[in-house]
């Protein structure tokens, strides 16, 4: 389930998808339009999230389909990001880790 923003990002990543099919259908080199659109995807990816409203930022932290935890690791598993969620977890589940 998309939210109402986000959906800019995923029609220009459903382009990004059918170009390499068709680019790799037909054997024909896109390389460089594909690094301009997922150019445009990150931009366009970084100027979504970073000007987001109240209610955006409420609809995006509940949204059912996100966890809490990949939110906050953004999917990462440097040792920082371990220790930060380990910390959020203390916060959410209390020292004994359970509700």
């Amino acid at each position: 389930m998309l939210l109402d923003f986000e959906k800019p990002i995923a029609e220009l990543e459903a382009k990004l998808v059918d170009m390499k099919q068709l680019a790799q259908d037909n054997n024909v080199d896109v390389a460089s339009a594909v690094k301009s659109l997922e150019e445009k995807i990150k931009s366009l990816k970084k100027e979504t999230y970073t000007n987001l409203t109240r209610w955006q930022r409420v609809q995006l932290s509940r949204h059912p389909d996100r966890s809490w935890r990949s939110i906050c690791n953004g999917n990462r598993s440097s040792e920082r990001q371990k220790h930060q969620t380990k910390a959020i977890e203390k916060l959410w589940y209390g020292q004994s880790g359970r509700i």
